[in-house]
């Protein structure tokens, strides 16, 4: 999560979300089934709604997270506002998100720098691939990591294999890497993180 590395081990993420014209409303969830570096089990469940803006290429995307984290104590529930914004030029898109806590970390604030390219193989067939640019200020990695300091965080990269059954399902493999920059960040966290995964989506 933004280059922090919250689980090792197989996790399962369910999602339900809602879309009425530009009005967007997901309740995510995030279950560690199985964890083979961390004694607890980091469990999340979130609330997120968006509003989506768009004009000439640009879209606009203003949102309000909520965070809950089931049976950890040491982790409270918090919320943050945030405004994404991206450009379509082709086949690429470019984009930039900010988040800012308005709970637990007030001062907190994050961001992130993407390019994404995807191409059309078939009728049923996309290949999506994603790079970005992480950043935090100093109230954030202190709340988060431990270390008060601004940051530019990590580099990512994935891809994603898009194949859509019919209208209605949707299979996706995905892998990703996760590179983190920062020196004094480290000697805390891994040096590089690697996820893969598939996702099934349903659309009705």
């Amino acid at each position: 999560w933004r280059g922090w590395t919250c689980n090792t081990g197989l996790i399962i993420q369910p999602a339900i979300t809602a879309s009425y014209r530009n009005f967007n409303a997901q309740v995510w969830g995030s279950y560690t089934a199985n964890d083979v570096d961390y004694e607890i089990k980091r469990h999340e469940l979130d609330f997120i709604f968006w509003y989506d803006y768009e004009i000439e290429g640009f879209t606009i995307s203003p949102s309000f997270n909520y965070y809950k984290y089931p049976g950890q104590e040491d982790s409270p529930s918090t919320a943050e506002l945030g405004l994404s914004t991206s450009y379509s030029l082709g086949e690429f898109t470019l984009g930039t998100s900010f988040t800012k806590d308005i709970i637990e970390s007030k001062g907190s604030f994050a961001g992130l720098l993407e390019i994404g390219y995807g191409q059309l193989i078939s009728d049923n067939i996309t290949l999506n691939f994603t790079s970005g640019l992480g950043w935090a200020n100093k109230s954030f990695n202190e709340y988060y990591v431990g270390i008060s300091k601004n940051s530019l965080s990590y580099f990512s990269i994935n891809g994603t294999f898009n194949y859509s059954i019919n209208k209605v399902f949707t299979i996706s493999p995905f892998i990703e890497s996760y590179f983190i920059l920062d020196h004094d960040f480290k000697e805390l966290l891994y040096n590089s993180v690697f996820n893969y995964g598939i996702s099934f989506s349903f659309g009705l």
